[in-house]
């Protein structure tokens, strides 16, 4: 199948005017189903005109196919012959005949990838330009892999623009697709400034797991080794030797819950408290009710898992709290170190440790912080900022001009913000 984009019209005056950009996401990663790049992908495309979405067959995506503000088109049921492991369509002849349906219902002239595998083949048998998202592990990983950094490659380099979460993970993105290769563009993670502010309250939260008004460390994440949250436990001890009422509220689960729940047993910690899964929306209510939100990530397996970004460390600023972040990969980039929060190497417990006592013990700097950090959230990750200038990058793409990369990733000039400039320590 081939399908051309409406061809160029006639403003007012004779002038050429491109037709706008009609995109459909073609992704495995989407809601109801919750992650990140979920979350991530929602609000691009909520903010987006004239976008759609084809997903995987989800048994509850009903209520959210309803309510979302932009059609959602599904792979059709039984799923058994459309989809590999896991549950993952892959482009097969089946998956790309429903795709080129759903291209034709939409009138799609550009396809979204939310990732860079294993769906950007279908592109190209359709005859329309892609577009791939990247973010951080589902590159660097196999990117450092010799079998499938070729296949990697080969995906990439067919698409018409890539775009980037960060400029660390940008240069990871060049170094794979060469100097030749597609133009790249920031596709910043945002905030949605309305629901994580300064005003919401979390008292509810701490009366819920009896905190009183004690200094509080908040963690938000998956209970595993690269987020850190294995040495916020086993070395709260230590935090508390300076600040005896010292509290950390832990959200979320993971693979090693079993393991930090025993820990904190053992030593009859009750000033560690594990609220479990939290809903989104629930979210903001949490980082409000601490003082301070830590997540000491660090980078593991000699450079092939590090953190992609961290949008984490945004929301807790936009609430307003000051933040200590894991030194890796492009989590520098979430905030302004010394500015909006502290920055740490996740590897040295004793660094981690200092960073919470710092920030638990000054409560006026841990403030001022906070309003710095709601300030940098408001200037670089607004989403709606973020998705107008992603908007112009389609329609250039589907005008047959694609634009060229982002200064910081090697190209000219651009119109808009690419972000903040990162620092180190």
């Amino acid at each position: 199948m081939s399908t051309d984009p409406t061809g160029p019209a006639r403003a007012p005056g004779g002038a050429v005017r491109h037709a706008s950009a009609r995109p459909l996401l073609v992704t495995n990663d989407f809601l109801p189903v919750v992650g990140g790049i979920q979350q991530y992908t929602d609000n691009v495309l909520a903010r987006l005109d004239d976008a759609a979405a084809f997903a995987p067959h989800h048994p509850a995506a009903a209520e959210h196919d309803q309510s979302a503000p932009y059609p959602v088109h599904r792979s059709s049921d039984p799923p058994d012959r459309l989809r590999g492991p896991d549950g993952w369509m892959l482009p097969t002849e089946a998956v790309t005949a429903q795709v080129a349906a759903a291209v034709v219902e939409h009138g799609a002239n550009v396809l979204l990838f939310a990732a860079p595998w294993p769906l950007v083949p279908i592109a190209a048998r359709l005859g329309l330009p892609a577009v791939v998202m990247t973010h951080g592990a589902e590159l660097v990983m196999p990117a450092n892999l010799p079998g499938a950094a070729g296949l990697l490659r080969r995906h990439l380099r067919s698409a018409a623009l890539l775009t980037t979460v960060s400029a660390w993970t940008g240069r990871h993105l060049r170094d794979l697709v060469g100097a030749d290769g597609p133009p790249i563009r920031f596709l910043r993670t945002g905030v949605p400034l309305d629901t994580f502010a300064p005003t919401v309250d979390g008292t509810r939260v701490r009366a819920r797991h009896g905190l009183g008004d004690d200094p509080v460390a908040v963690f938000v994440g998956r209970h595993v080794a690269r987020k850190g949250i294995d040495v916020l436990v086993e070395h709260w001890s230590r935090v508390r030797e300076h600040v005896p009422r010292a509290r950390l509220l832990v959200t979320g689960t993971g693979d090693l819950t079993d393991r930090l729940m025993a820990t904190a047993a053992a030593r009859d910690d009750d000033a560690i408290v594990f609220a479990g899964r939290v809903p989104w929306d629930e979210l903001p209510a949490h980082h409000a009710a601490g003082d301070v939100f830590v997540h000491p990530n660090r980078t593991r397996w000699g450079g092939l898992e590090q953190e992609g970004f961290g949008v984490i460390f945004l929301e807790a600023q936009a609430v307003g709290r000051p933040v200590v972040a894991g030194d890796s990969g492009g989590s520098p980039e979430a905030l302004v170190p010394g500015e909006t929060g502290l920055l740490v190497d996740g590897t040295d417990p004793s660094e981690v440790v200092a960073a919470v006592v710092t920030l638990l013990s000054d409560r006026e700097r841990a403030r001022a912080m906070g309003r710095a950090g709601r300030r940098f959230v408001e200037e670089h990750f607004d989403w709606d900022r973020i998705v107008a200038g992603f908007r112009d990058d389609l329609d250039a793409v589907v005008a047959g001009t694609p634009p060229p990369s982002a200064p910081a990733l090697g190209g000219g000039p651009e119109p808009g913000t690419d972000g903040p400039t990162p620092r180190r320590r």
